[in-house]
């Protein structure tokens, strides 16, 4: 019977992790059949939300535009008092809605407003709310729950915060959630990630879930990081250690600053600023470099001449975020996603592929780490834009390309080593043979004590 080797043992054991990680993330807890607020009121009597359903805030809410309103003053509010609202599909940023005569742009504040209904009084539910941008305040039954930042009607009042947490709500059977947002700092501003509603245990066990992941990324690009430095200060002549170090450094400082946003919660004394700008420059210098890795791997003559030319625009959008403002860099955001998914991600999964065919060492492994990032990469943005109803995959696609990318170095590393035993062994025959040709007497006995010249 035909035995697996230690490559194919490591490729299903990687393959295996990977798949029973998101399992494992599925298993934490299913969204219900989505439900979704109409006219302001998300109407859950008829759901199932027992310890497994998790229901996103989402549908129609009541967008209150540069208005901070409670559910005291909405209720006393006459029909036409001047406390007018629409009806706005949300989770969505505000950018560009029409409120009436007014075209919503960036910055401001409002309010958005939804009933939640349920079929009886019930106990034991809590909320997770994800980053919204850029500052908020969230009432529940008149009662204030959960904050980030600080909002403000202007610029100088408002204080920007990325703050993911979980609130446990109430006991009761209707929820009046107010939520008071500003921003005077991003590109984009508003409730545009879901709420998430369940059960306590569920959204906790989601929350440790997710957080554990991204831990788990940070601390396997941080070792992997420090390992490949050390290696690189002893062996300068090849930069592929110093190359993936780079690479993982861009993944730890991603993961602190995007997703469960690590990095806003333990680094809370730097301003909100200087992490999104930290943000936005690991994703656009990640490319060039993960790049001149594949190549030290698989070069080929195309990208030699004409590399420099498709990371140029790559080259200054990481030179735009570290001088611009926000809505400067921001704004190329979207056109500079396009290029790079109809550029350089298909073209080096071409040269990959060429390298396969031609037998290139390594190439399968490289392969694999590539489709695996860009899967997550596309899921992520598909996902961001409300494209796609899934979840943040990145940290699994970056777990899958440091491992996929460690075990190549490794073995490049001992193939190294291996050659390098090789050739002592070599040395220390040809010592041994000079020793005896330097001793014998004559021609004949020299040439016995040569294997070269033996027949």
């Amino acid at each position: 019977m035909h035995s697996l080797s230690v490559l194919e043992k490591l490729k299903l054991y990687i393959f295996s992790v990977f798949i029973l990680s998101i399992a494992n993330l599925h298993c934490t807890g299913t969204y219900q059949n989505q439900i979704e607020a109409k006219n302001g009121i998300l109407d859950l009597t008829s759901a199932d939300y027992d310890a497994q359903n998790i229901i996103k805030l989402s549908g129609e809410w009541k967008l209150y535009w540069k208005q901070f309103v409670t559910p005291k003053i909405i209720s006393l509010s006459p029909p036409n008092s001047e406390r007018k609202f629409i009806l706005k599909h949300s989770p969505s940023v505000w950018n560009d809605t029409q409120f009436f005569d007014e075209t919503i742009g960036s910055y401001g504040y409002a309010s958005y407003v939804i009933e939640v209904k349920l079929r009886e009084k019930t106990s034991n539910l809590a909320l997770y709310i994800p980053d919204i941008g850029t500052s908020y305040e969230m009432y529940v039954n008149g009662e204030l729950l959960a904050s980030a930042g600080k909002v403000g009607v202007s610029e100088n009042e408002s204080v920007a915060k990325y703050k993911p947490q979980i609130v446990l709500l109430p006991e009761g059977e209707q929820f009046d959630i107010v939520i008071h947002v500003s921003n005077y700092t991003n590109l984009w501003g508003g409730y545009w990630y879901p709420i998430l509603f369940g059960k306590a245990e569920t959204i906790i066990q989601r929350k440790q879930v997710q957080s554990a992941m991204s831990v788990a990324v940070c601390i396997a690009a941080m070792l992997m990081a420090c390992y490949n430095l050390i290696f690189y200060s002893f062996r300068r002549k090849d930069p592929t250690p110093l190359l993936f170090a780079i690479h993982c450094i861009l993944i730890l400082l991603r993961t602190l600053t995007t997703g469960e946003r690590l990095g806003h919660l333990l680094f809370d004394f730097i301003s909100w600023e200087i992490l999104n700008r930290i943000e936005y420059f690991s994703v656009f210098c990640s490319g060039p470099v993960l790049y001149a890795f594949l190549y030290r791997f698989v070069p080929n003559e195309f990208w030699k001449r004409y590399g420099l030319y498709f990371n140029l625009p790559i080259y200054t959008m990481c030179f735009l975020t570290v001088v611009a403002p926000n809505y400067v860099y921001a704004s190329f955001l979207n056109p500079m996603l396009v290029y790079i998914f109809f550029t350089v991600i298909p073209g080096w999964m071409i040269f990959l592929l060429v390298g396969i065919v031609k037998k290139q060492k390594s190439a399968w492994v490289l392969l694999m780490g590539y489709t695996g990032l860009m899967a997550a990469n596309i899921n992520d943005i598909l996902f961001t834009f409300g494209i796609l109803d899934s979840f943040y995959m990145i940290p699994y696609g970056q777990i899958f390309l440091i491992i996929s990318h460690s075990v190549l170095i490794s073995k490049r590393f001992s193939n190294s080593l291996n050659e390098s035993e090789d050739l002592s062994r070599q040395m220390k025959s040809l010592v041994t043979s000079t020793q005896k040709i330097m001793s014998s007497s004559n021609y004949t006995t020299a040439t016995k004590s040569d294997p070269h010249y033996q027949t």
